[in-house]
């Protein structure tokens, strides 16, 4: 199996832009996986080498919805419901 370093890297080097180091960066100033994936863009700009534009992108990635909203009667679909 994979050591926790390892297995943060591997998922987090799969945002666009974010590389070895930034991983190892945010693993090392995080106490966990979801520690980061739930932190604030201030905390992430905290971390050394971590700029605007990949603070934003990680950000947005971490809040994404993965799976799409239910349309009517329960159905999965990409259903978009008006304001």
């Amino acid at each position: 199996g994979q050591d926790y370093a390892s297995r943060v890297t591997s998922a987090l080097t799969q945002i666009r832009g974010v590389n070895r180091t930034d991983a190892l960066t945010l693993a090392s100033n995080f106490d966990s996986l979801g520690a980061i994936l739930q932190a604030g863009v201030e905390d992430l700009r905290a971390c050394p080498g971590l700029g605007p534009t990949k603070v934003k992108r990680m950000h947005e990635a971490f809040h994404a919805k993965f799976w799409p909203d239910k349309g009517p009667k329960g159905k999965q679909g990409n259903t978009r419901v008006s304001p």
